[in-house]
């Protein structure tokens, strides 16, 4: 009972900090793609709720649908959405948490100093988790609901099967609606976002490291049944994405399938070769691990050039990563769970980090899935450090604890506008074009247009082509009443109408001309 005790106790001291560390979240407006899926989705307003769920989200059904039912009860008062995120976020801390107590007690683990004290290994994972400032974009970003419980429900399947392994192990009955359960949590993860297709991989790896070879075979019979559950969402996600599309595409039946699964099947979306996104994502993954260790220039939108070719910082970058693959292969012999959290990370980053390209090749809020391994990795550590003095290892975590919940609070500042969270991103991302436009809307909507207008002539001096830049000039142009004077320095330009008889042309201005510094 006492043991009961402290470890309720404990979760809940857990969910209070990270409660805390995202208070502020609760007042953020809507942000970047909340306007295009929520705010501006006239399905939702005129009650096609069908078709409102698909704009939001197509086949991430579940993330989808709870959107819509937060925009039935408090439409674009944003505090509803805050609270339900928070409340996902928390109960993913809590999944954390449970798979923390488990692993301590699976054979591979048993005389290490996790299972000396799994209380406090599960505490430190769940803690590390809950309050690291890189959760925030997947937290306080109403739409990355996807991201958030996508990983909710697959921690819960992994723990779930964890906990029906044990039950096998310790002759205790009831392991079966434990596998249903896993099976239930990991379809429920398909139907939140693609990247849990690596689910199964999690699990081989779960097997591997904590319970040892000799489980596979019977883990392989197991997963037979998982192919049906697979089976459910990829037909699904098949079905809506050539409903949505309605044309055949180029490429080829693979290319096909590889676009309706993982959602680069979008007209007028330009995706670059499966190979320069691979190299790019050897720039992409050390960053990732960088804002980890040190959660230092967080940004919404993260400035990374496209690697056409393998220079010195990709390939520096492969080696890193080649070699920490190897490292934590070794360790999962003699440190399996340190093993268990590198290889973590590369499993949960495996669909979004390698060779299927991806528009952005670098949002925070990918690691969110990867959290919950490198977790367990820093807990493990803090064990050991216990083990040679619980007292300064007690004080330790507690201090990185409220340090990391520290500047979580301090990142959710950043988001309170749209105006703070783009000026952030355009000190940190300077040279990137859509950084600029976007301050330059946060600009616009406050009537500052001035500052406005200076954000749109950086952004297309950055890149020529960017017609939505052009365009809020002349909006921003006209609102201050100088549109007729800009129109009278200005010559028209020659410009072809796309879809229109052969030779067809218009005569357009191009209202920067009058504004920006050439």
């Amino acid at each position: 009972m006492r043991t009961d005790r402290a470890t309720g106790t404990t979760l809940l001291a857990i969910l209070a900090v990270a409660a805390v560390a995202y208070a502020p979240s609760l007042e953020v407006p809507f942000q970047f793609d909340d306007y295009a899926r929520i705010s501006s989705n006239w399905n939702l307003h005129q009650g096609n709720w069908l078709r409102g769920i698909g704009q939001l989200g197509g086949v991430r059904v579940l993330p989808a649908t709870s959107l819509a039912l937060n925009f039935w009860l408090s439409g674009d008062d944003t505090t509803g959405y805050h609270v339900v995120n928070l409340l996902i976020h928390l109960l993913a801390t809590a999944a954390v948490f449970w798979l923390g107590l488990l692993l301590a007690r699976t054979r591979r683990l048993r005389g290490s100093a996790i299972a000396e004290a799994p209380l406090f290994f599960a505490a430190c994972a769940a803690a590390l988790f809950a309050c690291h400032p890189l959760q925030t974009q997947a937290v306080t970003y109403i739409v990355q609901r996807f991201a958030s419980m996508a990983a909710l429900f697959y921690v819960a399947s992994v723990a779930a099967y964890v906990s029906g392994r044990l039950a096998q192990e310790e002759n205790r009955p009831r392991a079966r609606p434990r596998f249903a359960a896993a099976l239930g949590f990991a379809l429920a993860a398909l139907l939140s976002k693609e990247n849990a297709v690596t689910l199964p991989l999690a699990v081989v790896l779960v097997e591997v490291a904590f319970f040892g070879r000799r489980g596979l075979g019977a883990l392989a019979r197991r997963g037979m049944w998982l192919l049906p559950v697979l089976a459910v969402p990829v037909a699904w996600k098949w079905y809506a994405w050539r409903t949505r599309r309605g044309v055949e595409v180029e490429g080829g039946p693979l290319r096909q399938l590889l676009d309706a699964l993982f959602a680069q099947g979008g007209e007028g979306l330009t995706v670059m070769p499966p190979l320069d996104y691979l190299q790019t994502q050897m720039l992409v993954l050390p960053r990732y691990l960088k804002l980890l260790v040190l959660p230092v220039g967080l940004n919404v939108d993260h400035d990374i050039g496209i690697a056409t070719s393998i220079d010195a910082a990709a390939a520096a970058g492969a080696l890193f990563l080649i070699g920490l693959l190897a490292v934590g292969v070794y360790l999962l012999r003699s440190h399996p769970a340190l093993g268990f959290a590198v290889l973590w990370f590369f499993v949960t980053l495996s669909i979004e980090s390698s060779v299927i390209p991806i528009h952005d090749v670098m949002m925070e809020h990918r690691m969110y899935l990867a959290m919950p391994g490198v977790a367990v990795g820093f807990a493990a550590l803090l064990c050991q450090w216990r083990v040679r003095d619980r007292r300064s290892a007690t004080a330790g975590a507690v201090a990185i604890v409220l340090v990391l919940a520290g500047l979580t609070f301090a990142r959710n500042q950043v988001w309170q506008s749209a105006l703070s969270l783009w000026s952030d991103a355009a000190a940190k991302s300077p040279n990137k074009a859509r950084v600029h436009v976007n301050l330059g809307v946060a600009h616009h909507v406050r009537d500052e247009l001035d500052q406005a207008i200076a954000s749109y002539c950086r952004a297309i001096a950055l890149d020529d082509d960017i017609p939505v830049a052009r365009d809020n000039i002349e909006i921003a142009l006209e609102q201050q009443g100088r549109l007729d004077e800009a129109i009278e320095r200005l010559k028209p330009k020659p410009v072809e109408v796309p879809n229109a008889p052969e030779g067809a042309i218009i005569l357009e201005y191009d209202f920067s001309e009058a504004v920006c510094p050439r």
